[in-house]
């Protein structure tokens, strides 16, 4: 079965193009590897055909190492003398393979001048991967601030690229063909074409030419920019950042219980137990979708690692807490613990980061509650962040071998 729904790429009608009096000039910005020199290329050749006078020039010198490229296209008609760089802030169109190289290249761009086209797919740096910086929030709405806003085109155009074709590499057709639909591209359909057609390799000729159909329909039904129209299978939808909802993880995981091969021969009670421990539990705190999706998933691997009764500890203590909480600071006290105690009772890999050579093993038992203020490295969504935690001295779970001696733990 196809990722993705039949979508009609026939009988798209001609844009009506932007003409321009004396040059036309376009920056075009991305990391190596995403095609900007063959986004040039084409441009360069489709202009030459249309009987402009042309200039480019490429920066290719970090494609290597996936560090930033990008290229200048000018078009004079004959009456204006054009160089090979677009001045600051007279760029008439900034297409962005990388969202965030595009961000960086708004010294050629302005308000007045400048229609953006962004491929908003987050690709994170490799400072952003190994911790030095996050991906700035607000980089989409920093590039419409600056340039004509009510023109701005823009969506997450690799991962569309991946589900309709497989591979990423077509993103920069997409994003081509959405601008060229806009009208934002001085060519006729035709010299587009044929500038493609001498551009990339013959067998991948096909596979660019309905990447270009695609980004013109999707400029003429931007609907088509959300997952949710596109996408055939729902459960593909998780894979590029749709959440599930409370009822279908619940749902989910009391399905994996019932046919969980270590408990097949009460796996119905189990999972029957489960679905009436979440429900209670949601119907008494009544908070947000997120929450409740939170708890089912935690119940659930509270199971998995502890069976009933510990999962049933694990609600009694969230529960006492939602009860002393307040509802003017959002249940944060409760959202907090539901998330910690998590990690204590499920064995996440912070707790495994403790030093137990700080303490003689015999005493473990008695001091399981207790806590250190230690430095460390935690995960987040965009890298490494580092911060001060209070961390449980031990590992919660029945029993282990430390310096060679057998330990066992009170829960």
């Amino acid at each position: 079965m196809s990722r993705v729904k039949k979508i009609p790429l026939d009988n798209i009608p001609a844009p009506t193009p932007h003409r321009f009096n004396d040059t036309w000039k376009i920056f075009i910005s991305g990391v190596g590897g995403m095609g900007v020199g063959v986004m040039s290329s084409v441009l360069a050749r489709a202009g030459t055909k249309e009987g402009y006078h042309v200039r480019f020039n490429d920066k290719k010198g970090l494609a290597i190492r996936n560090g930033a490229v990008s290229a200048h296209v000018l078009y004079s008609n004959g009456k204006a003398k054009i160089s090979t760089i677009v001045p600051n802030g007279k760029a008439d169109l900034l297409m962005g393979v990388d969202m965030l190289e595009a961000e960086r290249s708004l010294v050629y761009a302005s308000q007045v001048h400048t229609t953006a086209v962004v491929n908003t797919t987050v690709v994170p740096t490799i400072p952003m991967l190994a911790g030095m910086m996050n991906y700035p929030p607000d980089a989409e709405e920093n590039i419409r601030r600056h340039t004509n806003a009510d023109e701005y085109f823009g969506g997450r155009l690799s991962e569309i690229s991946e589900l309709y074709f497989g591979s990423k590499l077509f993103t920069n057709m997409i994003l081509l063909g959405a601008a060229f639909q806009k009208g934002l591209i001085p060519v006729s359909e035709q010299n587009l074409i044929d500038a493609i057609m001498e551009t990339v390799p013959p067998s991948q000729r096909a596979r660019n030419m309905e990447a270009l159909r695609l980004g013109r329909k999707m400029a003429i039904e931007p609907e088509l920019l959300e997952f949710k129209n596109i996408v055939a299978d729902e459960r593909i939808l998780t894979l590029f950042g749709a959440k599930e909802s409370y009822q279908s993880v619940l749902d989910m995981k009391a399905k994996q219980l019932s046919h969980s091969y270590w408990m097949f021969w009460r796996g119905k009670t189990i999972a029957d137990e489960y679905r009436r421990l979440v429900e209670s539990t949601v119907a008494t705190m009544r908070l947000d979708e997120d929450t409740n999706r939170a708890i089912a998933r935690r119940v659930y691997d509270l199971i998995m690692w502890g069976e009933l009764p510990y999962a049933k500890k694990y609600l009694d203590k969230v529960l006492e807490v939602f009860r002393n909480d307040r509802e003017d600071k959002g249940y944060a006290a409760t959202k907090t613990v539901m998330l910690d105690l998590h990690k204590v009772m499920a064995i996440k890999d912070e707790i495994y980061k403790i030093r137990p050579t700080s303490v003689a093993c015999p005493q473990l038992a008695d001091e399981d509650l207790q806590t250190h203020e230690m430095d460390q490295n935690r995960p987040r969504q965009l890298g490494m962040a580092q911060e001060r935690t209070r961390l449980p001295r031990l590992v919660q779970r029945r029993g282990h071998r430390i310096l060679s001696q057998d330990c066992v733990f009170k829960l």
